[in-house]
């Protein structure tokens, strides 16, 4: 027993200090800049880049004409887009909303199924493309 005592210190020492700063999640409202780039057929390219905290629904692009509106929400491990076209788009999930975790580029697509998917064959035509760009603060990373 007393030669294990010397290793108390340490072991406490160890269990306060919490996690490490290297492997530490984005968590707690970090800021993080996205940068993205919309294509839809037909229409000019939108391009910009906002800052948005994890946790909370940020929205990317809100455009009249024609309309399209684009909210993310970035999490720790994973993140939600969701689209809305003037008329019915989807993201390759085939619904407004996808959740997503490294994938940077999704495809639009004409159209959307809904939960319940029908039994015949249709063929889906592609609407444009959206890329994103994701920089986190230093000394975070996103798994």
């Amino acid at each position: 027993m007393m030669y294990r005592l010397p290793l108390l210190p340490a072991v406490l020492l160890l269990a306060i200090s919490g996690p490490l700063q290297g492997a530490a999640e984005v968590k707690s409202s970090k800021e993080i800049k996205i940068g993205f780039v919309v294509e839809l057929d037909g229409a000019d390219r939108i391009s910009g880049t906002a800052f948005c905290r994890t946790g909370n629904t940020c929205r990317l692009v809100d455009q009249k004409s024609p309309k399209l509106t684009l909210d993310i929400k970035v999490n720790s491990f994973y993140s939600e887009m969701e689209i809305d076209c003037e008329d019915d788009c989807s993201l390759p999930s085939g619904m407004r909303a996808i959740t997503f975790d490294n994938t940077r580029e999704f495809d639009i697509w004409e159209g959307e199924t809904g939960v319940l998917i029908q039994s015949v064959f249709r063929r889906w035509e592609r609407r444009g493309k959206i890329v994103l760009d994701f920089s986190y603060p230093k000394r975070t990373m996103r798994w």
